[in-house]
């Protein structure tokens, strides 16, 4: 399966959220035995990588992600173009499964606490 494009905004500052259900072969996939990771970085190439979150989301037979970073994360960003993606890791034999890629776009926030 050839990972989607999806590109998508942060804004600096705030929390960042984004629900994704997975489907595979135009059927929900169902989450159970994976855990997703993904990663923001301003270039392919660059060391520096900014993970979301996934902690909160619901691995099961109704194919839901919840993809988030926090807003103690997005305050240090520089606003501009990023890359991320996503993945899914299978936990009994380690498959891994990009499902998503695109560009990020920063927003520079106005109001800082």
């Amino acid at each position: 399966m050839t990972a989607g494009k999806y590109d998508i905004i942060v804004e600096q500052g705030s929390d960042f959220s984004l629900t994704l259900t997975v489907k595979e072969g135009g059927a929900v996939k169902n989450l159970s035995g994976f855990t997703a990771r993904g990663s923001m970085r301003k270039s392919y190439t660059d060391s520096t990588a900014y993970d979301f979150d996934f902690s909160d989301s619901s691995y099961n037979a109704l194919g839901t992600l919840i993809m988030k970073m926090n807003n103690s994360i997005t305050v240090g960003l520089d606003s501009g173009f990023y890359v991320y993606d996503v993945e899914l890791v299978h936990s009994t034999n380690d498959t891994v499964q990009r499902l998503l890629k695109g560009k990020a776009e920063v927003l520079q926030e106005v109001t800082r606490g």
